[in-house]
């Protein structure tokens, strides 16, 4: 009686042993499948990859090489000591069946992205094609804390405008070094209390004295040969200080004159105020954290 026990009760655990085997197992080859290129990784709470360590560049769909990635890395971790707030890229194959908005909020607080008590941080989430070509509307900005005021959705907008060419070229390594430089200047004008937005974004780099002295010169050319042009044509016109030559003796004959106001008419448009649009829009994670952020 006490062997057919044992047996039963060695079966039992066997069988726990087994399960509990399969799904570590399926686990790792899930996050395997989803992030080769980042070993240790498991797939955590609400079906979200968790990183063994934490990665302030996250090259899932392996679209950079590794001088790439060390150096994108190496600014962002200067970038994050400075300036106190941390700045993360991520790359993606797949959604796993979440929107651009639930992964990217998800991936930022289930790994621990964020500086200081407020977690303060953005995140920028590109979803790249299985072939490793980007479609515009892929890209995603999650922020957190204090990146919720530095980047409004205006200027979300922004950054991803900047930063899409790069990415439909396939030029990542490119879109993703200027993201850190607009990151960057986003912050320091935060600072003044003005954060870029819908009334003040960005102009871009200007080089005023090049493009001025190109206009100058081409226009003195333009001028100088047209003038000369036209100065060909009237070889034959003389100077007369009077109209008398073109005048028939007798043919104008004024006897009145009135100024007679014929109609008025007034167009009126009213002129919006776009100011109301700006600032930052937010939303809750599925963790209860407070985002914001922004598609392009």
């Amino acid at each position: 009686m006490k062997k057919r026990i044992s047996a039963v009760l060695f079966m039992l655990l066997m069988s726990i042993s087994f399960a509990v085997t399969s799904f570590v197992s399926g686990t790792e080859a899930l996050a395997e499948v989803n992030n080769a290129e980042i070993p240790g990784s498991v797939i955590g709470e609400n079906n979200t990859i968790i990183l063994g360590t934490r990665a302030a560049v996250a090259d899932m769909a392996d679209v950079l090489s590794e001088d790439e990635e060390n150096a994108l890395t190496a600014r962002l971790d200067e970038l994050r000591q400075r300036q106190r707030l941390d700045v993360a890229v991520v790359t993606v194959n797949t959604l796993d069946g979440k929107t651009a908005e639930e992964y990217a909020d998800d991936f930022y607080d289930y790994n621990g992205y964020g500086c200081g008590d407020d977690y303060d941080g953005i995140l920028l989430l590109i979803n790249i094609a299985p072939d490793g070509s980007y479609t515009s509307g892929n890209g995603r900005i999650s922020t957190h804390g204090r990146g919720i005021d530095i980047f409004t959705d205006k200027g979300i907008q922004y950054i991803g405008s900047r930063i899409t060419p790069a990415l439909l070229e396939g030029s990542y390594s490119e879109a993703f070094d200027e993201y850190i430089t607009l990151c960057d200047e986003f912050i320091e004008q935060e600072k003044t209390g003005k954060p870029y937005d819908a009334d003040n974004l960005p102009k871009g780099e200007f080089p005023l004295r090049k493009n001025l002295c190109i206009a100058l010169i081409s226009g003195a050319v333009i001028a100088f040969m047209i003038t000369g042009f036209m100065k060909s044509k009237l070889n034959t016109v003389r100077f007369n200080p009077t109209a008398s030559d073109y005048m028939k003796d007798g043919s104008l004959n004024i006897t009145e004159s009135r100024d007679i106001l014929l109609y008025t008419h007034i167009d009126k448009r009213e002129i919006k105020n776009d100011s109301s649009s700006g600032g930052s829009s937010t939303h809750t994670s599925s963790s209860g954290e407070t985002h914001g952020g922004g598609s392009f």
